[in-house]
C-alpha cells in the first residue's frame, strides 16, 4: 500500500477487500461463535457478539489513502467495496460514510452543475490524465445504495463505532442527516441536472481551457459523461422492477431519453478521437519529447478506463432487456402499421444497440474471470437476465428487413434505417456467438443450446424456410440436443444464404462463425452433410466480392473431412487455372460460380495457404512414422495396435502427399512436380 508502483498498490487493495470479505463470509457461517475464550462481557461490547464485523471500521484507515492514489486503484477499491457491501449489506451505511467527505471533492450541491468533472483530470508530463474516475465512484455508490434497499438487515448505525468501546458523537447523532440520505440527496440533484442539460449535450466544462488543448478536454469530458449517463440508466433501471402505471411509463421514457444522449456523446467520441489523431499527426507530437518513445495519448488511457469500469446490475439489465423486447416487438406492428415516428424508431433503435452492448460486455467479463474454465451455468440469475436478451437476438435473426433491404419510400433514411439493423444485427450474433462459446467444448454443452431453441418462436424452421435446404430432416434424430443442434444450424444456413445475397461481410462472417463452432459438436458423417451444403454454396452463389467469396471456400474446406477438404481444394485450384489460361473466352467457372476474375486472386490465395497447412501436418505426420519404425526396431515389446497405426499414418500420409502434389501442378504446369506415386 505504501508503494509507488501501481500494480503493487492494486495488488494490496484487492488484498484488504478479500480479507474483509473473508471475515465476513466467516461471520456469517458461524453467527453465534462459542464465547468461552472471549473476555467476559463487561470487558467485550455486546454488540461484538451480535454483530461480530468490525474488520472494514479497522482497516478503513488503509482504504482511505487509496482515494489519494492512481485512478486504476481507486477502480480496485470502489469494486471491491460493492463486493464488500454485497458480502454484508449491514456495512453499506459505514461504507457510505466512508465514501461521502471524498465525494464531496467532486460535488457541489449550489452549483448549477453538481459535479466537477474539470477536476477529476489533469495535465501531468504534458499528458492529460485521469484523477478521479468519477463514473466509478457514481457507479459505487449507487450500487451500495441499491444494496441497502433491498437488504432485509437493519443494524444500528454506530453498532461498528460500539465495538471499538466507544460511541458516535452527539454531533454526529443529532442534526445530522446520515451519508445514506445525503447520497440519494446528491444523486437526485445530479439527475435533475442530467435531465435538463442532456437536451443541449454540453461537450465542454468551464475549466476545460485552464487543462489542456479544448478539444482534448471536451473530448475528455464527453467521456466522463459517457459513463456517468450510464450509471444513471443503471439506477433507473433499478426502479423498474417495482414501478407500474404512469410512474412505470415515466421512467421508461427518463431511460429512453438518456440513452438517447448516451448515444449522442458516442458519436461525439468518435468525431474527437479523429479530429485529436489528425491534430496530433499535422504537429507531430506522436512521440514524447524528453524519452522520444511513442507518446500515449488520452483516447487509450480513457478507452481502457471504460472498459474497465463495472457496468450493470443483472436486474437492471434485466428490466432494460425486458423493455426492449417490448419495443422491438410494438416496432414490428408499427412498421405494419405505418404509424411510428423516425423519431421513436431511432430511440428504440438505441436502446437496442445500448442492451446488445452491456450484455456483450457482460458475456466478456464473465469469460475474463473464469478464463480456466468458462462454463455458463443457465440457472438462477444469469438464466433469467438471458431470456428476454436471447429473444431479442430471435427477433433480428428473424427480421424481414434484412431481406428486404429496408423501406423505399425515403431512400436516404431509409438506407440509414438498413445501416443501423445490420450494426444491430451483428451485435446479436456476436452475442449469440459468446453466448454460445461455452456450448462448443463444456461437458454440458448440450444445455445452452435446449435453453435457446426454448426461447425461439414457434415453428421456427418454417419460419425462416429451412425445408429448402438440402438434408435437412432434423425429424429422424432421435435425440433433441443433437436434433436442437441441426435446428439452430439450419436457421444460420438460412440467414447466411440471406447474407449472401445481400453482400453483407461483416454480419456473413460472425454467422460463418457460428456454424463452424455450432459444426463441431456434430458427429463426423452429420458434419460432412454440413460440409456438402458449404461446397454446394461454391458451386450454386455467384460472388463478386473476393474476401466473401474466400470465406465462403474456407467455411466449406473446414466443413469437409479430411482427406475430402483437400480433393475440395484440389478441384478449386484446377477451375482456377482453367480460368486464368482460358484467355478471353470465359470470365466465370461453370463448376464453382464463385470462380471468377474478381475472385481468382483470391481463391488461388487460400487455395495454396491450405497446401502450405497440408505440407505442414504432412511433416509432423513423417516425423510420427519415423518414430513409430524406429520404436518397431529398437523394442522388443511393441504395442498390439501400433501395426494399425502404422499402416493408417503411411497411408494418410501418402494420400495427402499425392493431393498436395496435384493442386501445386494444377497452378504452375511449366513447374516439373515428382511423381508422388
Amino acid at each position: 500500500m505504501f508503494k509507488r508502483e501501481d500494480m503493487v498498490r492494486i495488488a494490496a487493495t484487492n488484498a484488504i477487500i478479500e480479507l474483509i470479505i473473508a471475515e465476513n463470509k466467516k461471520n456469517e457461517a458461524n453467527p453465534f461463535e462459542d464465547s468461552t475464550s472471549q473476555p467476559s462481557s463487561s470487558q467485550q461490547p455486546e454488540t461484538h457478539l451480535e454483530f461480530g464485523r468490525c474488520l472494514f471500521q479497522e482497516l478503513s484507515g488503509l482504504l482511505r489513502r487509496c482515494l489519494s492514489h492512481q485512478a486504476s486503484v481507486k477502480e480496485v477499491l470502489y469494486e471491491g467495496l460493492i463486493r464488500t457491501a454485497i458480502s454484508d449489506p449491514a456495512v453499506s451505511d459505514n461504507i457510505l460514510d466512508f465514501l461521502w467527505p471524498h465525494f464531496q471533492n467532486y460535488y457541489s450541491e449550489d452549483a448549477e452543475c453538481p459535479l466537477k468533472i474539470g477536476s477529476c483530470f489533469k495535465v501531468e508530463h504534458a499528458k492529460l490524465c485521469i484523477v478521479e474516475p468519477l463514473d466509478c465512484l457514481l457507479s459505487c455508490i449507487s450500487r451500495i445504495l441499491q444494496i441497502k434497499q433491498h437488504s432485509k438487515c437493519e443494524r444500528p448505525r454506530d453498532a461498528y463505532w460500539k465495538c471499538f468501546g466507544f460511541a458516535a458523537s452527539q454531533d454526529n447523532e443529532v442534526g445530522r442527516a446520515s451519508s445514506s440520505d445525503l447520497f440519494v440527496k446528491a444523486l437526485s440533484s445530479i439527475q435533475k441536472y442530467l435531465r435538463i442539460s442532456l437536451t443541449e449535450q454540453r461537450g465542454q466544462s468551464q475549466e476545460a481551457g485552464s487543462l489542456s488543448s479544448p478539444s482534448e478536454m471536451a473530448h475528455c469530458h464527453n467521456f466522463a459523461m459517457l459513463g456517468i449517463i450510464e450509471v444513471f440508466i443503471d439506477f433507473s433501471a433499478s426502479k423498474l422492477e417495482k414501478a407500474s402505471g404512469k410512474s412505470k411509463e415515466m421512467i421508461e421514457k427518463e431511460i429512453v431519453e438518456l440513452v438517447d444522449a448516451h448515444s449522442g456523446f458516442e458519436k461525439k467520441i468518435s468525431s474527437g478521437r479523429e479530429r485529436i489523431a489528425r491534430r496530433r499527426a499535422n504537429a507531430g507530437d506522436a512521440t514524447d519529447k524528453h524519452t522520444n518513445e511513442p507518446r500515449e495519448n488520452s483516447n487509450a488511457s480513457l478507452q481502457k478506463h471504460h472498459g474497465n469500469r463495472g457496468k450493470f446490475a443483472d436486474s437492471s439489465l434485466y428490466e432494460l432487456s425486458v423493455m426492449c423486447v417490448k419495443q422491438c416487438h410494438a416496432d414490428n406492428y408499427n412498421n405494419v402499421s405505418q404509424h411510428s415516428s423516425q423519431t421513436k424508431l431511432n430511440q428504440s433503435s438505441n436502446l437496442t444497440s445500448f442492451v446488445l452492448k452491456a450484455f456483450l460486455e457482460l458475456l466478456k467479463s464473465l469469460a475474463s474471470k473464469h478464463s480456466r474454465d468458462f462454463t455458463i451455468k443457465l440457472h438462477g440469475d444469469f438464466k433469467k437476465l438471458s431470456q428476454p436478451i436471447m429473444q431479442l437476438v430471435w427477433c433480428f435473426l428473424l427480421d424481414p428487413i434484412q431481406e428486404n433491404g429496408g423501406s423505399k419510400k425515403n431512400m436516404t433514411q431509409g438506407k440509414k434505417n438498413t445501416e443501423c439493423k445490420k450494426d444491430q444485427l451483428y451485435l446479436a450474433l456476436t452475442c449469440l456467438k459468446k453466448f454460445l462459446e461455452p456450448s462448443v467444448s463444456g461437458e454440458h454443452s448440450s444445455d445452452i443450446i435446449d435453453f435457446l431453441i426454448s426461447l425461439a418462436p414457434p415453428n421456427i424452421e418454417d419460419t425462416m424456410g429451412t425445408g429448402d435446404l438440402d438434408n435437412n430432416d432434423t425429424t429422424m434424430v432421435e435425440d433433441r440436443s443433437t436434433r436442437n443442434v441441426h435446428v439452430i444450424l439450419n436457421i444460420l444456413k438460412t440467414l447466411y444464404a440471406r447474407l449472401l445475397t445481400q453482400s453483407v461481410l461483416r454480419e456473413s462472417e460472425a454467422v460463418i462463425e457460428l456454424i463452424l463452432g455450432i459444426s463441431r459438436k456434430l458427429q463426423l458423417e452429420r458434419r460432412h452433410l454440413v460440409g456438402k451444403w458449404a461446397t454446394d454454396l461454391c458451386r450454386k452463389k455467384t460472388m463478386q466480392s473476393p474476401r466473401m467469396a474466400r470465406e465462403m471456400l474456407k467455411l466449406a474446406i473446414h466443413l469437409t473431412p479430411a482427406p475430402d477438404d483437400m480433393i475440395l481444394v484440389y478441384e478449386v485450384s484446377t477451375e482456377l487455372m482453367n480460368l486464368m489460361t482460358s484467355g478471353d473466352d470465359g470470365d466465370s467457372s461453370d463448376t464453382f460460380h464463385i470462380i471468377n476474375c474478381k475472385t481468382k486472386s483470391s481463391l488461388a490465395a487460400l487455395s495454396l495457404q491450405m497446401v502450405e497447412s497440408s505440407l505442414t501436418e504432412l511433416d509432423w505426420g513423417f516425423g510420427k512414422l519415423k518414430a513409430m519404425l524406429t520404436l518397431g526396431y529398437d523394442c522388443a515389446n511393441i504395442d498390439e495396435d501400433q501395426p494399425a497405426d502404422e499402416i493408417m499414418l503411411r497411408y494418410s500420409s501418402r494420400t495427402f502427399s499425392e493431393i498436395d502434389c496435384q493442386v501445386l501442378q494444377a497452378f504452375n504446369s511449366h513447374v516439373k512436380v515428382p511423381d508422388c506415386t
